[in-house]
């Protein structure tokens, strides 16, 4: 592993999905806590931006990580569940 920076990186992912979330509840054309309006583009490049830090974080699970996921379901604690 790669230490503090493979721990940012998925800070930034559980980000990336917190935002997902928050857009989704709160609606298209409604706004956020700081006046940011939410929009199809806004999701769109929030879920392209959440798709690169992933590819780049699955790549680098440890074996028994990928046993783990592989044990509990293919999609178990990654990006597809959002989709």
């Amino acid at each position: 592993m790669e230490g503090p920076l493979y721990n940012s990186r998925l800070s930034m992912i559980n980000f990336y999905k917190d935002q997902l979330r928050e857009f989704h509840r709160i609606g298209i054309g409604y706004f956020t806590r700081h006046d940011v309006q939410v929009t199809d583009k806004l999701i769109n490049v929030t879920k392209k931006r959440l798709s690169q830090l992933s590819g780049v974080y699955e790549n680098k699970l440890t074996p028994a990580a990928e046993r783990w996921r592989k044990r509990n379901g293919s999609d178990a604690g990654s990006l597809h569940r959002m989709r």
